[in-house]
């Protein structure tokens, strides 16, 4: 059986960032490199010295010293944030800045070796929001979680297809979950989140208005959609899940396109 870990590094070291690192050494699968903050005083920089973890006042020095799979950015701050995502171009690390923490915080906690019967992955679900209601996809489908960034429009495409986005020199296809389901229009802002998802081999992007979490759903709380139509969306409905108080509504992603407009797609991404 193979040992798998997830090089880390965590720049920001206030309150959120001292959140962030002890979630980080919980997880059996996050190798913290470094921590980075001009505050030498800052808590999670303190932590992290005494965890023997390497420290830095300055990002640049930090980029250089050792290439990892993800930088956690939680400063705040535009000009850190574009200095991390100038580090992860070319490369193969993966900023992560806003809402995706939750997800792949979540994915660290309970990442599983592939030769392992990995009953942990059964029934897990990403929640998210869209208008007034809370979906919910596989997280088996989900490649990465990001916040909206700046989408290039394609000319010939349906309403629902805002363009392509580059991510980390791939062109991914963006749809917005908004207009495929014929939900009013909303600005994108700060919680806005794009949802990559790998769809019969294809990535693809879906704009929500917010990530929620990643719940376990058992079976027997999943119930058949109801026959009564739910707007644009009721077609996409795999069921109806209770999570507490709450009902969900869990989307057959593999529905949210049609073959043709997955062969439209493929060819955006091959024209770019």
């Amino acid at each position: 059986m193979t040992e798998k870990s997830f090089k880390v590094g965590l720049v920001g070291a206030g309150r959120g960032g001292l959140e962030i690192l002890e979630l980080l050494l919980r997880s059996p699968v996050a190798k913290l490199e470094y921590v980075c903050d001009r505050n030498l005083a800052a808590p999670a920089l303190v932590l992290a010295r005494k965890k023997n973890i390497k420290t830095h006042a300055d990002p640049e020095t930090a980029f250089a010293s050792v290439e990892v799979d993800f930088i956690f950015d939680v400063t705040g701050d535009d000009k850190v944030w574009e200095l991390v995502k100038q580090k992860a171009a070319g490369s193969r690390t993966l900023p992560v800045h806003g809402r995706a923490f939750s997800f792949l915080l979540d994915v660290f906690e309970n990442f599983k070796d592939e030769d392992e019967e990995d009953d942990t992955q059964k029934n897990r679900f990403l929640t998210f929001r869209v208008g007034k209601e809370d979906y919910g996809i596989d997280i088996a489908f989900i490649t990465e979680i990001i916040n909206a960034q700046k989408i290039t429009a394609v000319p010939d495409m349906p309403g629902f297809v805002k363009g392509v986005i580059n991510l980390r020199g791939n062109v991914i296809p963006v749809i917005d979950v908004r207009a495929r389901f014929h939900i009013e229009k909303k600005e994108y802002d700060d919680r806005t989140c794009v949802i990559v998802s790998n769809i019969a081999s294809r990535n693809v992007g879906f704009v929500v208005d917010h990530v929620n979490e990643v719940v376990d759903i058992p079976v027997e709380r999943i119930s058949s959609p109801p026959l009564a139509d739910r707007g644009g969306a009721s077609k996409f409905v795999r069921g109806m899940a209770r999570v507490g108080d709450e009902v969900k509504i869990l989307l057959d992603v593999e529905k949210l396109l049609h073959q043709r407009e997955m062969d439209e797609l493929e060819s955006i991404q091959k024209d770019q």
